[in-house]
C-alpha cells in the first residue's frame, strides 16, 4: 500500500498520500501533470531525487548546432557515434564541460573524427542555415510539448505511449516496457539494483 511518495519533477513536486491525493505541482508544461500521475499510478515506492553531478544544467546549443553539421555530412552511424561519446563524456563527467565545450569536442579524436574536420564542423555550426535549422526543429519540439534533454517518446507494439523528459527516468522507462533496470552501465560486475 502506498504510504508516502514524492517525486521530483523538473523541479516540480508531486506529493501523495495514502487513501488520497495531494499535487503539490508548478508545472512548467502539460507534461508534468501527465508524468506525475502516471508516476503516482504505477510507482508505489519513496523515490530520492538527485540532481547530476558537476556543472548541469549547461547550455548545449554549440552541442545541438555541432550535431546538425555532423547530420547533414555525415552518415547516420557516425551521428550516433558522435553523439553517444558526446553524452558519455559530459553525463559520466569524463570530461568538465566549461562554457567553451573545447575539451567535450576534443574527445571525438583521432577515433572518431579528425581534429581537422571537427574543427571544421565547430566553425560551419555559426552559420546562419545551421543556427536556423537547429531553433526550427527546437521548435517543433516545443509544440509537441518537450522540455528537456533527452525527450523520448516511446510507442509498446499495444500502442500504449509514454513521452518522459530526462535521463533520470530510465529506470520508471524500463518499468513501464516491463523490462529489469541495471542501471546506466549494465556491463559492470555489480549493476545498481532497481529501485521500482
Amino acid at each position: 500500500m502506498l504510504k508516502k511518495l514524492t517525486i521530483c519533477l523538473s523541479y516540480d513536486i508531486v506529493r501523495c498520500h495514502e487513501g488520497e491525493q495531494e499535487y503539490s505541482t508548478f508545472p512548467r508544461t502539460q507534461q508534468n501533470t501527465k508524468e506525475g500521475t502516471w508516476l503516482i499510478k504505477h510507482c508505489k515506492i519513496l523515490v530520492k531525487c538527485m540532481v547530476p553531478p558537476g556543472p548541469f544544467p549547461f547550455n548545449t546549443l554549440q552541442i545541438m548546432r555541432f550535431l546538425r553539421v555532423v547530420k547533414e555530412n555525415d552518415q547516420a552511424r557516425l551521428l550516433e557515434a558522435i553523439t553517444d561519446r558526446l553524452y558519455e563524456v559530459i553525463f559520466e563527467n569524463k570530461v568538465p564541460v566549461s562554457k567553451d565545450m573545447s575539451e567535450v569536442f576534443k574527445s571525438l579524436s583521432p577515433d572518431l573524427m579528425e581534429r581537422a574536420r571537427v574543427e571544421e564542423y565547430l566553425s560551419q555550426s555559426g552559420d546562419e542555415k545551421i543556427k536556423e535549422s537547429v531553433k526550427q526543429d527546437a521548435e517543433q519540439v516545443v509544440e509537441e510539448g518537450g522540455f528537456g534533454f533527452p525527450w523520448l517518446e516511446i510507442t509498446q507494439p499495444n500502442g500504449q505511449q509514454l513521452t518522459i523528459f530526462g535521463s533520470d527516468r530510465f529506470e520508471f522507462l524500463a518499468n513501464w516496457l516491463g523490462k529489469e533496470w541495471k542501471g546506466p552501465n549494465p556491463s559492470v560486475s555489480n549493476p545498481r539494483e532497481s529501485r521500482l
